[in-house]
């Protein structure tokens, strides 16, 4: 089954690439069939939920620690 992770790209900032690297490398460990959807201006977390809603994938929200 697909995992949909969603990336926030305005909040990640400067990690953006730090948190796809480490999304791309647990599930390549786990062996995962993945796809990162990056949320901007013109592509909303509603506009995500719709272009999958007719399928069985899992859809995760990534969210930057603030600490971090």
């Amino acid at each position: 089954m697909k995992h949909i992770f969603i990336v926030n790209k305005f909040s990640a900032g400067k990690k953006l690439n730090g948190i796809s690297k480490q999304i791309e490398i647990a599930c390549k460990e786990l062996n995962i069939d993945y796809l990162i959807e990056y949320i901007s201006k013109d592509f909303a977390t509603e506009d995500i939920f719709k272009k999958y809603q007719e399928t069985e994938y899992i859809i995760i929200a990534v969210r930057r620690r603030w600490n971090s």
